[in-house]
C-alpha cells in the first residue's frame, strides 16, 4: 500500500507542478486516500447468511446454528414471509412458543398462502390444544402446498411429514387430521 501513496503522492505533484511542491493540506490528503484504501482493503466484509444454509442446518439437527443465522437473515430483510416462515419453524423446535407465534403470525400476515407458515401455524395449534383450529390451519396449508409451484414438497410429502411430525401428535389421533392426511 506504500506504493499506493507513492503514486498518489506523484500524481498530486505533477498536478500542482510547482518544484515538487506540494501543499501540506494535498498531502494530509493523499494520506488519507491511502488509508482509507488500507483499511477497505482489510475490513472484514459482512455476510449475509443464506436461507439454503439456515434450511440446510435446521434439517442436519442443527437448529441453533439456523436459529441465528434465520434471525440475522430476519434483521436483513424483516417483509420476506419464508424467512419468517422457516424462523418460525426453528423457534417451533427449540420450543420457543411465544417467539414462533409471533414469527408465524408475520409471515402469515405478509403472505397468507404460504403453506410453510400455515403448517407451522398448525404445529403451534397443536402445541396449544386448540384441535379444531389445528385440523382447519392443516387443511389450508395442504391445499396451498398442492397449489405452490416453487414448493420444495408436495401435498404428499407434507402429509407424510405431518405422520411422524412430534409437535402434531396432540392431533395426530383426531379422525378428522387422519382422514385429511390420508391415513386409516
Amino acid at each position: 500500500m506504500a506504493v499506493d501513496r507513492l503514486v498518489i503522492m506523484r500524481g498530486l505533484r505533477r498536478w500542482f507542478g510547482v518544484n515538487g511542491y506540494v501543499p501540506t493540506w494535498v498531502a494530509v490528503l493523499g494520506t488519507v486516500v491511502s488509508f482509507v484504501g488500507i483499511v477497505a482493503a482489510w475490513w472484514p466484509r459482512t455476510v449475509v447468511p443464506s436461507l439454503e444454509e439456515a434450511i440446510a442446518l435446521a434439517s442436519n439437527d442443527r437448529t441453533a446454528e439456523a436459529l441465528s443465522l434465520l434471525e440475522q437473515l430476519a434483521v436483513v430483510e424483516p417483509q420476506n414471509p419464508v424467512v419468517l416462515a422457516n424462523l418460525c419453524g426453528v423457534q417451533l423446535q427449540l420450543n420457543r412458543l411465544v417467539e414462533a407465534r409471533k414469527s408465524c403470525v408475520t409471515a402469515l400476515g405478509l403472505q397468507p398462502r404460504n403453506w410453510l407458515g400455515n403448517y407451522n401455524q398448525t404445529c403451534l395449534l397443536a402445541l396449544e390444544g386448540r384441535l379444531n383450529e389445528a385440523v382447519a390451519t392443516m387443511e389450508v396449508a395442504l391445499a396451498q402446498v398442492a397449489q405452490d409451484t416453487g414448493a420444495r414438497m408436495t401435498r404428499a410429502d407434507l402429509a407424510a411429514r405431518a405422520l411422524v411430525d412430534p409437535m402434531l401428535e396432540p392431533v395426530r389421533h383426531d379422525l378428522r387430521f387422519r382422514k385429511l392426511i390420508g391415513t386409516p
